[in-house]
């Protein structure tokens, strides 16, 4: 079992963003997306490649993106659709 943060979100560079939108729907900065990618790379080359895989996340769209970033990926790499 591996467990891990959501990537850098909005919310970690600008507190402000609380006064636009609920903290449940802020996402990923940029450098959120790229650190996700970085992170399927590091869990890809520990668990190898595998069909079966769970990833749990909470519903925040911050750890919704993650989540989606390293699951493609991972797919990707085992051939899955």
């Amino acid at each position: 079992m591996l467990l891990m943060r959501h990537a850098e979100s909005v919310e970690d560079v600008n507190k402000a963003i609380y006064d636009v939108i609920p903290d449940f729907a802020v996402g990923l900065t940029p450098l959120g997306q790229s650190q996700a990618m970085d992170a399927a790379a590091e869990i890809s080359h520990r668990i190898g490649v595998s069909r079966c895989l769970s990833i749990y996340y909470s519903p925040a769209r911050r750890a919704e993106q993650t989540a989606e970033i390293i699951a493609a990926h991972i797919r990707a790499i085992s051939g899955g659709s």
